[in-house]
């Protein structure tokens, strides 16, 4: 948080989510987390497709290929799938080459 403590002064906005990435150390949902602190910070606030869409948008390219299959409703669903992606990548099930 040390990295960020400059910006907690500034209301975050659309470009600022869109360039957030997932840190190496952290698991997919310590990142959406994260992400969706920023996220509810928004204004105007976002629309519940808008988060998702930028949201995706922040993953890995290979990572996202594999969430496309997959029903993307709510940001909880999005947030489930990315931990079953992760899971499998884990297990070797997925190739993991572009997915840290």
């Amino acid at each position: 948080m040390k990295q960020c403590s400059h910006m907690t002064n500034m209301t975050p906005d659309r470009i600022m989510l869109q360039n957030m990435k997932k840190n190496q150390s952290e698991g997919f949902r310590q990142y959406a987390q994260r992400w969706r602190e920023v996220a509810i910070r928004v204004q105007p606030p976002l629309l519940e497709k808008e988060t998702i869409m930028l949201f995706i948008n922040t993953l890995k390219t290979s990572f996202i290929n594999h969430m496309l299959g997959s029903a993307t409703k709510s940001f909880l669903d999005i947030v489930m799938s990315g931990e079953m992606i992760e899971n499998a990548v884990r297990s070797g099930k997925i190739d993991a080459r572009e997915e840290a």
